[in-house]
């Protein structure tokens, strides 16, 4: 993300509360962030790699509309993906096609939280302008404070996108009622059509996901009997795979995430925004903008690093042909003389590890390192060093 059109937009705390949002995120059904960071001219977020699309891509590629299985499991997904959101009390705001992604194995993970504010709260009205689409709330485009059921709203209109064929519009849909349309009653039940058309009503109070509603998502007679455990645990096969497969092959993109095709700048920054930007950089002010934008997320990479073959109870980190020493007895542990010895190997070993790995736990920083960030550092790196 180029600094110079996050300051000229005035996107400055948008950014950080987005890459606060994300820090907080470690959900199968949400788009994991591993670290942050910056150099002179632009902002880095490294995001897990999804290679299965996005569901805009493939609504515009895949001809057909989905079938009622393909649809009930995208939504369980959003579902289980917005419900773990809704628990760190963060509304998304703009869930849409362009923020849902899929991975490899055809399960969509929620994306894009640039719009997202807290629960209660207003979202910004400066991003709503520029992002408002068919598919946010009524209430997030007046600027009304947000309940968790406007992220449902959304959920509605992509559901409807993807029976119908078309956007949802408010204006000419007050009182839909999908069930009395003969057409879609020929390719979907009773119970997927009066599922969409509760979550789109236009009142949140009367809206399916409300507290005042007491039938909610997970127990519409639509989604009854759903293995919501397997789920998570991702051990079903995704009917989307057959989606993801055919708008590919369909694409001028035959290898949707090539090196030439996520390179392509979508943002061009114009002479009069760089200019404006190196008369900034070289205020007194300037180290505040993004002073706390560098930041560290190990725990995947950790969990990586101790489930690949095992490696810390197999052999050690030294070679696999080595195996580990092997623990003291307990008449040993007694004394005291043992104690202080085998205190001694422990941080030997200790830091010779850490000095095999310590290119994990570098953050790119600008200048030199604060006291702040070193304390930081330290801090994260002995928490996930006590956990693995």
């Amino acid at each position: 993300m180029t600094k110079a059109r996050i300051i000229d937009k005035g996107l400055e705390t948008t950014i950080l509360q987005e890459r606060n949002f994300l820090a907080k995120m470690n959900s199968p059904f949400v788009i994991n962030m591993l670290c942050s960071f910056q150099n002179k001219n632009n902002l880095f977020m490294l995001m897990e790699l999804l290679t299965g699309g996005d569901l805009q891509f493939h609504i515009k590629h895949y001809h057909y509309y989905f079938s009622e299985t393909q649809l009930k499991f995208l939504i369980t997904n959003l579902i289980l993906g917005l419900e773990y959101i809704h628990k760190k009390d963060i509304i998304h705001c703009n869930l849409s096609p362009d923020n849902i992604m899929f991975d490899s194995r055809g399960f969509a993970k929620i994306i894009g939280f640039g719009d997202s504010c807290s629960k209660g709260a207003k979202p910004e009205e400066k991003i709503i302008q520029m992002d408002a689409s068919s598919y946010m709330a009524p209430e997030t485009i007046k600027i009304e404070k947000l309940d968790l059921c406007a992220d449902f709203y959304s959920l509605g209109t992509i559901c409807y996108k993807l029976i119908t064929g078309k956007d949802f519009n408010i204006k000419e849909n007050e009182n839909i009622d999908l069930t009395s349309d003969i057409k879609l009653r020929k390719n979907y039940s009773e119970f997927c059509l009066d599922f969409v058309s509760k979550l789109l009503k236009r009142k949140p109070k009367e809206r399916l996901g409300s507290k005042l509603q007491e039938n909610g998502l997970k127990s519409h007679d639509f989604l009854m009997g759903m293995r919501w455990d397997l789920i998570h645990k991702r051990t079903y096969i995704s009917p989307n795979l057959d989606i993801i497969k055919y708008s590919l092959l369909q694409s001028k993109y035959p290898e949707l995430f090539e090196y030439d095709y996520c390179n392509k700048s979508k943002d061009e920054v114009s002479k009069e925004e760089i200019e404006n930007y190196f008369e900034i950089a070289e205020g007194e002010a300037y180290p505040m903008y993004f002073q706390y934008f560098t930041s560290m997320r190990v725990e995947n990479i950790m969990r990586e690093l101790y489930n690949d073959n095992n490696k810390y109870r197999n052999y050690n980190l030294y070679g696999p042909k080595k195996t580990l020493r092997k623990s003291m007895s307990s008449e040993n542990i007694n004394d005291d003389r043992y104690k202080k010895n085998h205190h001694h190997h422990h941080h030997h070993h200790h830091d010779k590890q850490e000095r095999k790995y310590k290119n994990i736990y570098q953050l790119p920083y600008i200048g030199n390192k604060t006291q702040l960030y070193q304390k930081r550092e330290n801090k994260i790196r002995n928490y996930y060093e006590g956990k693995l």
